[in-house]
């Protein structure tokens, strides 16, 4: 009976020993499946994210139907002027100098607009950025202008607030095209802007592409996807 009973103690603790080893392990389970599926949900929502931003455009800008006679950007008389606002340190802008690089390539000499960069700066010329990879970017193009406008003063004057922003105005001064020309967020690609942007420069009387009688923003086929060139408070702080 003893013998049986001691048989009895070590199986029952075998059991016990058993039953507390599953339970480590399903609570190790439990746990490892918890992890990986909190995993899965944040690099879901991150990538979620990620994607929202980059179909999200910038502030639409609001652009007079001619360029404002305080600026101290001149147009080309007698030739169609291409404005194009940056930001030197906006890495969504990087696609659209890309996408205007491949658009220019393909221009002949007659319908090639003069084209000036403006480069957005903080308020003080000692705190300009200059070397980067934008600015270098900006460079490349041949025949170009480039002006540094100091607390955004030239981009308010324009009404314009994103960067990557391109507005082409006819040899009169009107504005013939206002707005974006890429797809998405740093998107190398094709975009439908682009054509409009084509059909403007190679067009002799071109009708503008976007807006009303009196004003031309950025409609639906020309947003523009870039940084913006101020802050909230719209004070001149650069972004």
């Amino acid at each position: 009976q003893t013998r049986l009973l001691k048989k009895h103690d070590a199986s029952s603790a075998r059991f016990v020993t058993t039953c507390r080893a599953c339970r480590r392990f399903m609570l190790r389970r439990m746990t490892s499946t918890g992890t990986v599926f909190g995993w899965l949900v944040m690099t879901v929502g991150t990538m979620a994210a990620f994607w929202s931003y980059e179909a999200t455009p910038g502030e639409r800008a609001h652009v007079a139907a001619s360029a404002p006679a305080a600026s101290s950007v001149m147009l080309t008389p007698g030739r169609k002027s291409l404005l194009v606002f940056i930001h030197p340190k906006c890495a969504c802008t990087k696609a659209t100098l890309s996408e205007l690089q491949t658009i220019w390539n393909g221009l002949t000499p007659e319908i090639t607009p003069a084209c000036t960069f403006i480069l957005r700066q903080p308020a003080q010329p000692g705190n300009a950025w200059r070397e980067t990879d934008i600015e270098r970017a900006c460079r490349e193009f041949i025949g170009t202008q480039f002006i540094d406008d100091y607390a955004g003063a030239e981009a308010k004057r324009f009404g314009v607030t994103t960067s990557g922003t391109c507005l082409l105005y006819d040899e009169e001064g009107q504005l013939l095209f206002a707005g974006g020309i890429t797809a998405s967020r740093g998107h190398i690609g094709p975009a439908a802007s682009q054509e409009l942007l084509r059909e403007q420069l190679a067009s002799s009387n071109g009708a503008p592409t976007a807006g009303d009688a009196q004003t031309h923003s950025d409609d639906d086929r020309c947003p523009v996807f870039g940084c913006p060139l101020f802050s909230p408070d719209d004070k001149g702080v650069p972004r």
